[in-house]
């Protein structure tokens, strides 16, 4: 494969993905893509690089001009390879699109990420699925803050916790780039949580926010809602398994359906049943017309109906079943705010 592609010189997307390659294999291919310098997107996941594969990375991404897109992702890779890897990637000017999920990243590729940030190039970063503490997180905080460059950032399952979380959502309030932010499954706590609500509160450009599968608790999660009320740019957020009781259920109602579109169930009822009494009162009209259009036609003394008095008929008989229907549902709407109504 890699005496193959050493001819192909114009080669430009090169996926290799779960192809259990190792990180002999890296070396022999990584030597021989050297020559390939309109190469973009190079995909490596899943092939068990480990040392000796960063290794051949660490000294090939450098040379690689136009590479824009890289993914070492799921590959065995150390905290060190971790750290090379990232002191590489800022000696290229071209990789705007990074993933390296799934490894065994921790303290030290931390703070060589918030380095390679200041250089201003990266725009998708996934770190997920490694082990980078909260405490390691100060450089890339301190970068972030007036980042330009980076749209989206993955840390969602690591070891932030309260204090990793604080440090990012302190440095997100005052980014005017980040759209994406995945903090996900980093046992963030109620404390945490708050931060997530002042970042909120801040930041006018985050549209879509994961902070599934964190400990926020009620109050956490309440101060989270509170604080979109008065966010106008968050499209989507991702609380999935954070537990929802009864109680926070209303709350959350309470706080994503503005003030003057609130119905109390009591009102509703109200409302429903108003209505039920209008549609009941249409069909007794139709039921005294219809007895109106009979009596008509006893007295008449002609056999047979006229064309007009045939075609009024029609439309009484139409008109009843129409406004029928009507009151069938208006019955069926009073019942289900009879049983709001209870439950509130």
């Amino acid at each position: 494969l890699a005496v193959a592609l050493e001819a192909q010189s114009k080669l430009k997307q090169l996926n290799l993905h779960d192809n259990g390659i190792g990180g002999k294999g890296i070396e022999h291919l990584t030597s021989y893509l050297r020559e390939t310098q309109q190469l973009t997107h190079l995909d490596l996941s899943m092939n068990d690089l480990g040392a000796i594969g960063a290794n051949a990375v660490v000294e090939f991404v450098p040379n690689i001009c136009n590479l824009t897109h890289l993914n070492l992702s799921d590959n065995n890779l150390s905290d060190r390879d971790g750290r090379l890897i990232f002191d590489a990637i800022s000696r290229n000017a071209s990789i705007e699109h990074l993933n390296l999920s799934h490894n065994q990243l921790a303290d030290a590729s931390a703070v060589e990420f918030g380095r390679v940030l200041e250089f201003g190039r990266l725009v998708d970063v996934d770190l997920s699925w490694n082990a980078i503490p909260g405490r390691s997180l100060n450089s890339v905080a301190n970068t972030l803050k007036s980042c330009t460059s980076l749209l989206r950032l993955d840390l969602g399952w690591n070891a932030l916790g309260d204090v990793g979380a604080i440090a990012i959502c302190d440095a997100v309030k005052g980014n005017t780039s980040l759209t994406t932010l995945s903090i996900a499954n980093n046992r963030i706590t109620a404390k945490g949580a708050e931060s997530i609500s002042k970042m909120l509160q801040a930041n006018s450009t985050l549209t879509s926010l994961n902070i599934s599968l964190n400990q926020l608790g009620l109050p956490g999660v309440t101060g989270i809602l509170s604080s979109l009320q008065d966010n106008k740019a968050v499209m989507e957020l991702n609380m999935h398994m954070i537990p929802v009781t009864q109680a926070l259920s209303q709350k959350i109602r309470k706080l994503l359906i503005p003030s003057d579109e609130v119905v109390s169930a009591q009102a509703n009822l109200e409302r429903v049943t108003a209505d039920l009494k209008q549609q009941e009162a249409v069909f007794e009209e139709t039921r005294e017309a219809h007895a109106l259009y009979l009596e008509a036609e006893r007295e008449s003394k002609n056999d047979v109906l006229s064309a007009d008095m045939r075609q009024l008929y029609e439309l009484i008989a139409e008109w009843r079943l129409d406004q029928m229907a009507l009151v069938i549902d208006a019955k069926y709407q009073r019942e289900i705010a009879l049983r709001d109504h209870a439950d509130e």
